[in-house]
């Protein structure tokens, strides 16, 4: 809109006033009539609207789009003030608004699933406003289409009215809103009028800092918001121009597409109507001639352009735009605003269809940033799919991203010298959530302190427990469980000194994990049984259902199944009536558990399928991978070998998609013992190997010992006994330190077994 290809041309002289005036002189057809006199409530006196000198503007091939003032009719009639108010409100345009880091919630941890969707008004209904209620100018961005031959300005008409009946229909908070339009085609004066963005296009807006991963989602979250809500109208909308400077970042720095002229529903023709329109304006979705034009770095279709760098390969071969062709878009949208490059940057004009229709994209996974996020790597790797059936939904898009941590970019941060960043806390807090969803535990724990000590410079005592809480989970994932209770039990006493009772739950909990994971169960009862009751109090039946969920764990660990299966079966009951569909799938997983502890695999089975079917739903790939490793397992137990590889192989390429290392290394883990029960030694060893190379690295030292025991378990089985008994003793000792006496005694009875048999060997 503001700046649909083109560059800006800020030395263009203030285009003509906007006359007043109808269609009177020019002929129109009836149906064009319909379509004005439908779109009536919508067109603004141009009298209205006011044209500052020196109002930014920027030029293309079609229209010039000038920032303007429109006033209402009552200011209209005060002369004096409403040219007082334009030079007061143009003079607050290039103030930055503060309050654009308002936060988005994340999908994570059992929350909601997602915002509800808006409404789309009835044709003809008005959208409203976005809260204004002053009667100050408001700034507005006029795009005034050009009309370039004597005569054509009912083609252009139709052009702008197929917009604008595209955008009055739809609302939403990541669509551009229209405004209205003007129209006099006998004195070749059409434009529609859009809200001012003061932040510009999102490619001029990613470049303006060097903006934080979890800011740069947040756009591409918005994006992905918008193009799902377009995709699931009903006929679907295909956006058909999807790209950085078609969109538009607004004063809360969220991301809102614009520029609709490409827009159409990718439906079959009704030929007749097809006709009756034909002299007024192009089709809706012509053909693509595939044609390179250097000076403007585009492939013409009959009256409208498609940037050669943004389009999927199938347009290239003469297919009309698609659902899927925003998709291969909405892909390159989100490479732009991680990089900073545009597709293809580095690549000459004439090369870059043939790159396209080979597919020889960029590496992603090469970038600095993209590698901090390896699950929107995988994203944007399924857009960009050769083949568009095989591309992902506008819906799962937006919900593999919505698991990723985001927050509102703050253009009022600043940095110092040395290039240090002043980071607000809660934007550390995501960073921290960043890299423990990646198992970097050290670099989650550098972000969550530094959260901390600004939440206490800053005397935020419920943001300084929400840090220590993150801190206490850092250490129970790393199996340091005293440093563990000590920042649960300070939160906890933060939690109760402000009267927090919902964090209080929270604290209790994750006190209760610890001791649940120490083996020392009547503990956990005692804190899983005071936090379920809190969370009674309180009404928090998510949160009931997670001390459930704890509950029936520790039923599962003391293998009392009758008493698992009730807890967990309320705690999916409530998951269910609540529609928290995360939260069903934890519920289900706990479920196949028990059963598969039962040795009943049937109903394990089908309890892993359900809710690795949710899990895919909702685009939950870290649960995925969860569910096929149980559905592996149980192949496993009933010697279905193939079965079981095929699944842990899937879990492990999820894995390492989303840059889950510990599940990498589980999944590893899974797979060398298929290969060793196949006798298929070397394998079994290289992936053993490669599990203890990862577990030792996150110092995970519970699943090390068990990748040690595995490495001896492969040498014993091939004979290789002292080496086994070396093994055996390394994951002895880890058990003993952790306090594991089971495994311990099993690895000591296994390494005790060696020793007699090397002794037998020695004595005959």
């Amino acid at each position: 809109m503001q700046n649909e290809e083109h560059s800006p041309a800020d030395a263009i002289h203030v285009p003509e006033p906007i006359h007043e005036g109808s269609t009177s002189g020019v002929q129109l057809s009836a149906n064009m009539t319909r379509r004005l006199e439908k779109l009536e409530r919508w067109r603004i006196d141009p009298s209205l609207i006011k044209l500052p000198d020196g109002a930014p503007k920027f030029e293309g091939g079609y229209a010039i789009v000038s920032r303007a003032l429109l006033v209402s009719p009552s200011d209209d009639t005060e002369g004096q003030l409403v040219e007082s108010n334009v030079r007061t409100l143009m003079s607050s345009l290039r103030v930055s608004n503060a309050d654009g880091n308002e936060d988005r919630q994340e999908m994570a941890g059992g929350e909601q699933e997602g915002k509800p969707k808006d409404e789309v008004p009835t044709e003809g209904e008005d959208q409203g406003s976005d809260g204004e209620t002053s009667t100050r100018p408001k700034a507005v961005a006029v795009k005034k289409m050009k009309v370039k031959a004597r005569g054509d300005g009912v083609r252009v008409l139709g052009l702008a009215l197929r917009e604008a009946e595209v955008l009055v229909k739809l609302s939403h908070p990541n669509i551009i809103r229209l405004e209205g339009f003007v129209e006099d085609v006998s004195r070749e004066v059409v434009s529609l009028v859009f809200p001012w963005e003061d932040n510009g296009t999102l490619k001029d807006f990613v470049a303006l800092h060097d903006w934080e991963i979890p800011e740069r989602i947040s756009l591409i979250f918005d994006v992905a918001n918008g193009v799902e809500y377009l995709h699931s109208r009903t006929p679907p909308i295909c956006h058909g121009d999807l790209k950085s400077i078609n969109i538009l970042v607004n004063s809360k720095c969220r991301a809102v597409i614009t520029d609709f002229g490409s827009a159409h529903h990718p439906v079959a023709k009704d030929l007749n109507k097809e006709r009756e329109r034909a002299s007024e304006e192009p089709e809706s979705a012509p053909s693509l001639e595939a044609t390179l034009c250097p000076s403007t770095n585009t492939i013409t279709l009959t009256c409208k352009h498609y940037t050669v760098r943004w389009a999927a390969p199938e347009l290239l071969e003469e297919e009309e735009s698609s659902l899927a062709s925003d998709i291969w878009a909405l892909g390159w949208v989100a490479y732009e605003v991680m990089t900073n490059s545009i597709p293809f940057h580095d690549v000459k004009e004439a090369v870059v269809i043939n790159l396209i229709v080979r597919g020889d994209l960029p590496t992603i996974s090469n970038d600095v940033r993209m590698l901090l996020i390896q699950e929107l790597c995988s994203v944007v790797g399924r857009c960009w799919t050769l083949d568009p059936s095989k591309r992902p939904a506008a819906k799962d898009c937006r919900e593999s991203i919505s698991w990723m941590p985001g927050i509102a970019p703050n253009p009022m941060r600043a940095g110092d010298a040395a290039g240090f960043m002043d980071r607000s806390a809660e934007l550390l807090m995501k960073l921290g959530y960043m890299h423990r969803r990646q198992s970097d535990y050290p670099n989650a724990s550098n972000y969550y302190n530094e959260a901390l000590g600004v939440y206490t410079d800053l005397a935020d005592s419920q943001g300084k427990a929400n840090a220590l809480e993150e801190l206490a989970q850092i250490h129970r994932f790393q199996q340091e469980y005293s440093q563990a209770v000590k920042s649960y039990t300070e939160a906890l006493k933060i939690y109760t000194d402000i009267g927090d009772r919902k964090g209080k739950g929270s604290a209790l909990w994750g006190l209760a994990e610890v001791h649940r994971l120490r083996n020392e169960y009547s503990q956990a009862v005692a804190f899983y049984s005071e936090c379920l009751q809190i969370r009674i109090d309180i009404a928090d039946r998510q949160g009931r259902a997670e001390a459930l969920w704890g509950l029936a764990s520790v039923h599962r660990f003391r293998n009392e199944y009758s008493q698992a299966v009730a807890f967990y079966s309320e705690c999916l009951q409530i998951r269910t009536d609540i529609g928290d569909r995360f939260g069903r799938a934890e519920a289900l997983w706990g479920l196949a558990e028990v059963h598969r502890l039962r040795n009943e695999y049937s109903q394990a089975v089908a309890f892993y399928s359900e809710c690795l079917q949710i899990r895919t739903d909702i685009g939950d790939r870290q649960g995925r991978a969860e569910a096929l490793i149980g559905l592996a397992d149980m192949h496993r137990v009933r010697n279905e070998y193939s079965q079981a590889v095929a699944f842990y192989s899937e879990c492990l390429q999820i894995q390492t998609e989303i840059g889950g290392r510990q599940g990498r290394a589980e999944a590893l883990w899974s797979l060398a013992e298929v290969h060793r029960l196949r006798k298929e030694y070397i394998q079994a060893m290289t992936s053993f190997s490669d599990a203890l190379t990862i577990f030792t690295d996150l110092n995970h030292r519970y699943w090390r010992a068990f990748a040690l025991r595995g490495i001896g378990d492969t040498h014993c089985d091939q004979d290789d006994r002292s080496s086994a008994v070396h093994y055996y003793e390394q994951a002895a000792k880890i058990f003993k330190e952790l306090g594991n006496t089971p495994n311990e005694a099993v690895v000591l009875k296994r390494a005790a077994d060696v020793r007699r048999l090397m002794e037998q060997k020695v004595a005959t």
